[in-house]
Protein backbone atom coordinates (compact mmCIF):
# COMPACT_ATOMS: atom_id res chain seq x y z
CA UNK A 1 0.00 0.00 0.00
CA UNK A 2 1.24 3.47 -0.88
CA UNK A 3 0.10 6.90 0.32
CA UNK A 4 -0.70 9.89 -1.83
CA UNK A 5 -1.34 13.59 -1.29
CA UNK A 6 -3.63 15.76 -3.38
CA UNK A 7 -2.49 19.35 -3.85
CA UNK A 8 -4.40 22.50 -4.76
CA UNK A 9 -3.09 25.21 -7.11
CA UNK A 10 -1.07 26.76 -4.24
CA UNK A 11 0.67 23.41 -3.57
CA UNK A 12 -1.18 22.93 -0.28
CA UNK A 13 -2.16 19.40 0.67
CA UNK A 14 -5.95 19.03 0.63
CA UNK A 15 -6.20 15.27 1.19
CA UNK A 16 -3.99 12.28 2.00
CA UNK A 17 -5.16 8.77 1.18
CA UNK A 18 -3.90 5.22 0.75
CA UNK A 19 -3.69 3.78 -2.72
CA UNK A 20 -1.91 1.23 -4.84
CA UNK A 21 1.84 0.76 -4.99
CA UNK A 22 3.60 2.03 -8.10
CA UNK A 23 3.68 -0.79 -10.65
CA UNK A 24 0.75 -2.62 -9.06
CA UNK A 25 -1.87 -3.89 -11.52
CA UNK A 26 0.38 -2.88 -14.41
CA UNK A 27 0.14 0.87 -13.68
CA UNK A 28 3.61 2.41 -13.37
CA UNK A 29 2.48 5.78 -12.01
CA UNK A 30 -0.55 5.67 -9.75
CA UNK A 31 0.02 9.30 -8.72
CA UNK A 32 -0.61 10.38 -12.34
CA UNK A 33 -3.70 8.17 -12.46
CA UNK A 34 -5.11 9.61 -9.21
CA UNK A 35 -4.34 13.15 -10.41
CA UNK A 36 -6.32 12.58 -13.59
CA UNK A 37 -9.27 10.96 -11.79
CA UNK A 38 -9.39 13.54 -8.96
CA UNK A 39 -8.52 16.62 -11.02
CA UNK A 40 -5.73 17.72 -8.69
CA UNK A 41 -1.98 17.33 -8.63
CA UNK A 42 -1.09 14.12 -6.81
CA UNK A 43 2.22 13.10 -5.24
CA UNK A 44 3.28 10.02 -3.37
CA UNK A 45 4.24 10.42 0.29
CA UNK A 46 5.76 8.07 2.87
CA UNK A 47 5.39 7.55 6.62
CA UNK A 48 9.14 6.95 6.85
CA UNK A 49 10.06 10.24 5.19
CA UNK A 50 11.88 8.33 2.46
CA UNK A 51 9.73 10.11 -0.13
CA UNK A 52 9.58 13.92 0.04
CA UNK A 53 11.20 14.09 3.48
CA UNK A 54 7.99 14.25 5.57
CA UNK A 55 4.70 12.39 5.49
CA UNK A 56 2.13 14.77 4.01
CA UNK A 57 -0.80 15.98 6.08
CA UNK A 58 -3.69 18.24 5.20
CA UNK A 59 -2.45 21.84 5.39
CA UNK A 60 1.18 21.00 4.61
CA UNK A 61 2.75 22.70 1.60
CA UNK A 62 4.75 21.01 -1.11
CA UNK A 63 8.05 22.70 -1.97
CA UNK A 64 9.13 21.57 -5.43
CA UNK A 65 12.67 22.98 -5.11
CA UNK A 66 13.24 20.85 -2.00
CA UNK A 67 10.94 18.03 -3.16
CA UNK A 68 9.48 18.05 0.33
CA UNK A 69 6.22 18.29 2.21
CA UNK A 70 6.53 20.99 4.87
CA UNK A 71 4.26 21.54 7.86
CA UNK A 72 2.83 25.01 8.44
CA UNK A 73 5.23 27.25 10.34
CA UNK A 74 4.44 27.18 14.07
CA UNK A 75 3.57 30.36 15.93
CA UNK A 76 5.08 32.67 16.87
CA UNK A 77 6.74 32.39 13.46
CA UNK A 78 9.84 34.38 14.40
CA UNK A 79 10.78 31.65 16.90
CA UNK A 80 11.17 28.98 14.20
CA UNK A 81 13.48 28.31 11.28
CA UNK A 82 13.34 25.59 8.66
CA UNK A 83 15.94 22.84 8.89
CA UNK A 84 17.01 22.54 5.25
CA UNK A 85 17.97 18.87 5.56
CA UNK A 86 14.82 17.59 7.23
CA UNK A 87 12.41 20.32 6.08
CA UNK A 88 11.04 20.46 9.62
CA UNK A 89 10.63 23.57 11.74
CA UNK A 90 13.06 23.93 14.63
CA UNK A 91 12.94 26.46 17.40
CA UNK A 92 15.65 29.11 17.35
CA UNK A 93 17.71 29.79 20.48
CA UNK A 94 15.97 33.19 20.73
CA UNK A 95 12.60 31.48 20.54
CA UNK A 96 13.54 28.97 23.21
CA UNK A 97 14.80 31.82 25.41
CA UNK A 98 11.52 33.73 25.07
CA UNK A 99 9.40 30.66 25.77
CA UNK A 100 11.63 29.66 28.69
CA UNK A 101 11.42 33.17 30.15
CA UNK A 102 7.62 32.98 30.02
CA UNK A 103 7.73 29.52 31.63
CA UNK A 104 9.96 30.77 34.46
CA UNK A 105 7.59 33.68 35.12
CA UNK A 106 4.65 31.26 35.21
CA UNK A 107 6.66 29.07 37.61
CA UNK A 108 7.15 32.09 39.90
CA UNK A 109 3.42 32.72 39.90
CA UNK A 110 2.70 29.06 40.66
CA UNK A 111 5.09 29.13 43.62
CA UNK A 112 3.49 32.35 44.89
CA UNK A 113 0.11 30.59 44.70
CA UNK A 114 1.37 28.02 47.21
CA UNK A 115 0.96 30.68 49.88
CA UNK A 116 -2.27 32.00 48.35
CA UNK A 117 -0.68 35.02 46.67
CA UNK A 118 -2.21 35.66 43.25
CA UNK A 119 1.18 36.10 41.60
CA UNK A 120 4.70 37.39 41.93
CA UNK A 121 3.27 40.89 41.62
CA UNK A 122 0.92 40.37 44.56
CA UNK A 123 3.64 39.06 46.86
CA UNK A 124 5.74 42.09 45.93
CA UNK A 125 3.14 44.36 47.54
CA UNK A 126 4.10 42.87 50.93
CA UNK A 127 7.60 44.37 50.83
CA UNK A 128 8.09 46.18 54.14
CA UNK A 129 4.83 44.80 55.55
CA UNK A 130 4.19 45.38 59.24
CA UNK A 131 3.05 41.76 59.50
CA UNK A 132 6.27 39.78 60.13
CA UNK A 133 4.99 36.62 58.38
CA UNK A 134 4.22 38.47 55.15
CA UNK A 135 7.44 40.49 55.21
CA UNK A 136 9.43 37.27 55.73
CA UNK A 137 7.61 35.51 52.88
CA UNK A 138 8.31 38.48 50.61
CA UNK A 139 12.02 38.44 51.49
CA UNK A 140 12.32 34.67 51.02
CA UNK A 141 10.45 34.74 47.72
CA UNK A 142 12.52 37.48 46.14
CA UNK A 143 15.82 36.05 47.38
CA UNK A 144 14.79 32.77 45.75
CA UNK A 145 13.60 34.53 42.58
CA UNK A 146 16.98 36.24 42.20
CA UNK A 147 18.76 32.88 42.59
CA UNK A 148 16.51 31.43 39.88
CA UNK A 149 17.32 34.20 37.43
CA UNK A 150 21.06 33.86 38.11
CA UNK A 151 20.84 30.16 37.27
CA UNK A 152 18.73 30.85 34.17
CA UNK A 153 21.22 33.45 32.93
CA UNK A 154 24.09 31.01 33.51
CA UNK A 155 22.26 28.38 31.48
CA UNK A 156 21.77 30.94 28.71
CA UNK A 157 25.49 31.82 28.80
CA UNK A 158 26.44 28.13 28.68
CA UNK A 159 24.22 27.62 25.63
CA UNK A 160 25.71 30.68 23.91
CA UNK A 161 29.22 29.38 24.63
CA UNK A 162 28.35 25.98 23.18
CA UNK A 163 28.82 24.24 26.51
CA UNK A 164 25.37 22.67 26.46
CA UNK A 165 22.45 22.21 24.07
CA UNK A 166 19.42 24.48 24.20
CA UNK A 167 17.26 23.08 27.04
CA UNK A 168 13.50 22.93 27.07
CA UNK A 169 11.63 25.18 29.51
CA UNK A 170 10.88 22.16 31.71
CA UNK A 171 14.58 21.26 31.83
CA UNK A 172 15.48 24.80 32.94
CA UNK A 173 12.79 24.82 35.62
CA UNK A 174 14.03 21.47 36.92
CA UNK A 175 17.43 23.08 37.51
CA UNK A 176 16.02 25.93 39.58
CA UNK A 177 16.28 25.77 43.38
CA UNK A 178 13.31 24.92 45.54
CA UNK A 179 11.88 27.80 47.55
CA UNK A 180 11.93 27.13 51.28
CA UNK A 181 9.20 29.30 52.77
CA UNK A 182 9.82 30.71 56.24
CA UNK A 183 7.92 28.99 59.06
Amino acid sequence: MAYYALLNAQNLVTEVFSGKDPGQDGVADWAAYYAKVRGQRCLQTSYTGSIRKNFASVGFSYDAARDAFIAPRPEPAEYYTLNEQTCQWVMTPAGMLAITTDAIKAHFDMIANQREYDSLLTIDTYKGSNVPKWAAEHAAFFTWRDQCWLIAYQIEADVAAGLRPVPTPDQVISELPVLVWPS
